[in-house]
């Protein structure tokens, strides 16, 4: 009798502590859980943004990304890539490049390999890799004036450096520009995550008014007034915005509705800025933009830094 006590005994003892472990172990699953859900309330004054662009068909974005790595033999690697596809992707990949001819052109050109931004109160500094440029921007708000690097990174001695105002990011020649003239705006309300911030959604979509047709055809974005809207003149699409866009999903014109270029914070890590990431590079040839042959040239050569890839 006391060896069946006993046993029973030495087996109460043992589910107590079965029990405990799966408390304990759902306790840390849900502490896991909340520290991964955790939605920042506290504005955001000083620190970095991560940005990455990327296509939502990734076997099409898988492509300009393979082309990219070598731009100046992308016909090359555009073919080896292909070939190495299923028959089906095969095909579907030329019909897309067939049945969208100025995809190429549009999407080649933006910053699809980095997009690193650095701001500090009403100072910005974006730093930013296309397929075959650099690109860093310097904007303050308060003086609404900017500072520009650029170079081209497969034809040589091409770097430059200007300063701007507010006037010359309506030419459109560092960003598009999505404004209400040419579109009409809906904000949903709805609510959402992006980068450990509450964004609300907002909606853009093309008028019929607009006589652009190389706009985007309607353009989603994901917007916190925690983030200075500073932010969003240094975007590769600037919409002037209460809040500070962490999210973009970009349908652009030509394209097939379910193939949307999408640029979303990965990342916002508040930080004192490194010296560094508060400046952008500096050379020797400084271009003007106060006349229009000023304009003329440094447009000229811009067009040289941001070329397209082609196939």
């Amino acid at each position: 009798m006391r060896r069946l006590s006993l046993g029973l005994l030495i087996v109460g003892i043992a589910l107590m502590g079965c029990k405990e472990n799966k408390q304990q172990e759902a306790t840390e699953v849900n502490v896991e859980s909340k520290e991964k859900t955790t939605i920042k309330k506290t504005k955001f004054i000083e620190g970095t943004l991560v940005y990455k662009m990327s296509l939502s068909d990734s076997l099409i974005g898988r492509l300009i990304e393979h082309i990219s790595q070598d731009p100046l033999y992308s016909k090359e690697l555009a073919k080896k890539y292909i070939e190495e596809q299923s028959v089906a992707d095969r095909d579907r990949i030329k019909q897309f490049l067939t049945n969208n001819p100025l995809f190429l052109k549009e999407y080649s050109t933006l910053p699809f390999i980095k997009n690193n931004v650095y701001v500090a109160g009403y100072e910005v500094v974006y730093k930013g890799e296309g397929a075959t440029y650099i690109l860093e921007n310097k904007w303050n708000d308060i003086l609404d004036e900017g500072f520009v690097y650029a170079s081209s990174t497969i034809v040589p001695n091409t770097e430059l450096n200007f300063s701007y105002q507010k006037e010359f990011l309506e030419r459109e020649q560092l960003h598009k520009q999505i404004t209400l003239e040419n579109y009409n705006r809906v904000a949903t309300g709805e609510i959402s995550n992006v980068a450990g911030y509450e964004v609300e959604k907002v909606i853009y979509t093309i008028n019929e008014k607009s006589e652009n047709k190389n706009l985007p055809v309607s353009v989603t974005l994901y917007t916190s007034k925690l983030f200075n809207p500073v932010i969003n003149k240094v975007l590769p699409y600037y919409l002037n915005e209460e809040g500070g866009i962490l999210k973009l999903e970009i349908e652009m014109a030509g394209v097939p509705h379910n193939v949307k270029m999408v640029y979303e914070a990965e990342m916002a890590v508040e930080r004192k800025l490194l010296e560094q990431e508060t400046v952008v590079l500096a050379t020797k040839r400084f271009y003007g933009t106060k006349t229009k042959d000023d304009l003329a040239k440094l447009e000229e050569r811009l067009a040289s830094i941001f070329a397209p890839l082609s196939l």
